[in-house]
């Protein structure tokens, strides 16, 4: 069995593994084109098709690549395609009590009642026809036109779909169409897009996927191919772009990965390849910038990272290199800015960050020192502004904040912050404190979007703006700029 977990969407655009139709009337349907619910029937048919169209990549920013690692596009683990005691109440109290009470039980039943009669996208049993003495199945669109037609049976005591089932786009064309015998899809299932072009053709045995599965994009071109034997991938899968380029190749053998695994950009140009064995990746898996650059490189020793691993910008700068031992981080790691400039600093011992640990501001000078101790932080931990004054001194104790002290311009300051309803940071600045406890604005003053991202960015100088103050737009833009002198512009 095949002991390796496939989560990268970026590199291998796997298709899940179709689930047999376990599930009856009452529940989901699972099929080709994902769960619907037999109360809703929403197919997912147009989804589903092209669902391996690679994704695009992502733009590393100057600020954002260095110091935090890029999300991890190798994982391992097993492969598969979060008292006082009470006064006596008077008899008012009581009556009242009781009837809010009783108010309370009935409000309940009503809303299980309601709970009952909807699905969880709002559709309403009512809205299926289950009239039909025969076991027919209908419900329609808004405009009265059928959005689908099943039959069910009784298999067990539970309803079961059982013969032709179909749906309909809005506009009335076929959407899709197959059968179920007793509540396993058999034979050859269709879909089509809204466009009346074929979106899928697949086959089933015993709800079992059997034979060759196929999709074709809205514009007609072949989105995938492949092969089932026994409910299981077999041979290569194909993948295919909407201009019809081929998007990626990956081998199978009775359901294990197995082979060259490629992907391509849309240009022909080469996004990612590796090797499995066994079931297991091997050797070195390279994705790969649209532009050629190397953008991952790592080795791979029976489905775990293990040896040299690299990463580079775009611009062919290193992002980060670093060492993995039996699938843990292993001496010295190091990441870099895209402009060049180390960016962080420090070891691993077991997969743990251990000893002395560095960071660095984009323009050149240490942000951040201190130790870790197995994985946590420990001791004194000082940072440092961008013009080499001290920031800030904290201690920890085994990864717990113990004390903190804050400086701006060498004169220690109070932190102060503000919070949106949702609890996240709306404000945040530094003060200081008079003989009297009266707060005097003191460094850096910084201001956010809802969404997190910084907003506004200047300093006071005991209660006067001071220097340069910066507003941005939530893509990070500097939208406006003034110069401060003594709480007055200078600019």
């Amino acid at each position: 069995m095949c002991q390796q977990l496939i989560t990268d969407v970026y590199l291998y655009k796997v298709e899940p593994a179709k689930q047999e139709l376990t599930i009856k009337l009452k529940g989901r349907i699972v099929s080709e084109f994902g769960t619907t619910k037999l109360e809703d029937l929403k197919s997912k048919s147009d989804e589903y098709t092209g669902k391996f169209e690679p994704v695009d990549d992502k733009e590393e920013s100057a600020q954002a690549g260095a110091i935090e690692e890029t999300t991890r596009l190798f994982e391992s683990g097993s492969f598969q395609a979060l008292p006082e005691r009470r006064k006596r109440l008077s008899t008012a109290a009581k009556t009242y009590l009781i009837g809010g009470i009783a108010m309370a039980a009935l409000t309940i039943v009503v809303v299980i009642v309601g709970v009952t009669m909807l699905t969880s996208a709002g559709t309403s049993k009512a809205d299926i026809d289950t009239s039909g003495g025969d076991g027919s199945r209908v419900e329609r669109w808004p405009s009265g036109s059928k959005k689908a037609e099943w039959h069910v049976s009784r298999v067990g005591g539970e309803e079961v779909p059982d013969g032709l089932w179909q749906e309909w786009h809005e506009d009335g064309s076929q959407k899709l169409v197959g059968q179920y015998v007793a509540g396993n899809q058999v034979g050859v299932w269709r879909a089509w897009h809204a466009n009346g072009r074929p979106a899928s053709e697949s086959e089933y045995s015993d709800g079992k996927p059997v034979g060759t599965w196929t999709e074709w994009h809205s514009n007609g071109v072949k989105a995938l191919q492949g092969s089932y034997v026994d409910g299981k991938k077999d041979g290569e899968w194909r993948t295919w772009h909407t201009n019809g380029a081929f998007a990626s190749s990956e081998k199978f053998d009775k359901g294990e990965p197995v082979g060259d695994w490629n992907t391509w950009y849309d240009d022909g140009k080469t996004k990612s390849h590796g090797l499995y064995l066994d079931g297991l990746r091997a050797d070195r898996w390279v994705i790969y910038h649209d532009n050629g650059v190397e953008e991952r490189s790592e080795v791979w020793k029976d489905g775990i990272l293990d040896g040299e691993t690299f990463g580079n910008f775009r611009n062919r700068q290193r992002s980060f290199e670093g060492t993995w031992k039996g699938g843990k981080r292993s001496g010295t790691w190091t990441w870099w800015y895209i402009n060049g400039e180390k960016a962080k600093e420090g070891a691993f011992e077991d997969g743990l960050e251990s000893g002395e640990w560095t960071e660095w501001h984009q323009t050149g000078g240490v942000k951040l020192t201190g130790n870790y101790l197995k994985g946590q932080r420990d001791g004194e931990w000082r940072e440092t502004d961008e013009d080499g004054n001290l920031a800030a001194v904290r201690q920890y104790r085994q990864g717990m904040l113990k004390s903190e002290k804050h400086y701006f311009r060498g004169v220690e300051v109070q932190q102060r912050q503000t919070t949106f309803a949702d609890g996240s940071i709306k404000g945040e600045w530094t003060v200081l404190v008079d003989m009297e406890g009266a707060d005097l604005k003191h460094g850096y003053m910084r201001a956010y979007y809802p969404s997190g991202k910084l907003a506004e960015l200047g300093a006071y100088v005991k209660g006067e703006k001071d220097g340069p103050w910066r507003s941005f737009d939530e893509d990070g833009n500097v939208i406006n700029q003034d110069v401060y002198e003594d709480g007055r512009k200078a600019n």
